[in-house]
């Protein structure tokens, strides 16, 4: 694979109340994918025949993501701000051709010094990965023993949410802070991906439902040279009908999935991180010790 970009951002404080900010990204990449795969007929029962023999599928895949965006950060009052604005995007690769204006907008309000409070909501646009199976490539293997059980494969489309998020920021005394942020994702075409088979490469799909949902609490404590922190996440990710790609899967997990809500590759239940560090000075400038730990309960 080879890609390459252009990113460029800006903003513009047009008066006490309102600073403008707008940019645009370009992303364009190139794969190419050549294999040799030795495989056999299969007679009449299903069963390997005749002598070995290769199947050649060689393929050039190309994709074209690129987006604006504009908003603008709205100070109503001192202690109560908000941020609105939209981006676009276009996707255009080998085998997909989408598009998608994303409207966003979130508040922040302080009504002490102390707290802070937020809330926002966002429309998301994710193109699939440029690799990708086409379905010329599954109907090679037709009739040979690397048939795929379901040869039906859908082409991998651009997922499409709306991202739900409220949260508390709590000073509770000098140096130490919390705070609890929850959210709530619900989306169309939800992207997922997996190793399967003897492949090396992670294969991506679409759910034609997701939904995503969590918190997360985080605290930190900050005194002289001592400081610490700790961060608890929960979360479930789940999706509902597999819609493209179908022939990485069994017939009877198609069937299954179709009608019930299962986990996503990446959903993790319990993430946790936390750490500590001291830092003293001395004549030959400063020293600073740390340790901290990861956890996932997988």
């Amino acid at each position: 694979i080879i890609g390459g970009g252009f990113q460029a951002d800006a903003s513009y404080e047009l008066n006490d109340q309102h600073t403008l900010r707008g940019g645009f990204m370009l992303l364009e990449e190139f794969a190419t994918s050549d294999t040799s795969t030795t495989v056999f007929n299969l007679d009449g029962s299903g069963n390997p025949t005749g002598t070995p023999f290769p199947i050649m599928d060689n393929n050039n895949l190309h994709a074209l993501f690129y987006g604006v965006y504009l908003q603008d950060e709205w100070k109503l009052t001192e202690k109560f701000t908000v941020n609105y604005g939209a981006r676009f995007d276009v996707y255009a690769s080998s085998f997909d051709h989408e598009n998608q204006p994303s409207p966003r907008i979130n508040f922040i309000y302080t009504p002490t010094d102390s707290t802070t409070l937020h809330a926002g909501y966002a429309r998301y646009f994710t193109p699939p990965p440029l690799e990708n199976v086409s379905s010329g490539s599954v109907k090679k293997f037709n009739g040979t023993s690397n048939a795929s059980e379901v040869t039906q494969d859908s082409g991998v489309r651009s997922e499409r949410a709306n991202y739900y998020d409220v949260g508390i920021s709590q000073k509770l005394a000098p140096g130490l802070q919390v705070g609890l942020d929850g959210y709530y994702k619900t989306a169309d075409n939800q992207l997922d991906d997996g190793l399967f088979g003897q492949s090396l490469i992670l294969s991506s799909f679409n759910y034609r439902k997701g939904e995503i949902y969590g918190a997360e609490f985080t605290a930190s404590y900050t005194r002289g040279g001592f400081s610490t922190y700790a961060n608890v996440a929960y979360s479930v990710a789940q999706g509902n009908d597999i819609t493209s790609a179908q022939f990485l899967f069994g017939a009877d997990d198609l069937a299954y999935i179709k009608n019930h809500w299962v986990y996503l590759d990446h959903d993790q239940r319990i993430t946790g991180s936390f750490g500590a560090a001291y830092t003293w000075n001395h004549s030959k400038g400063s020293t600073r010790v740390y340790v901290d730990a990861l956890y996932g309960s997988g």
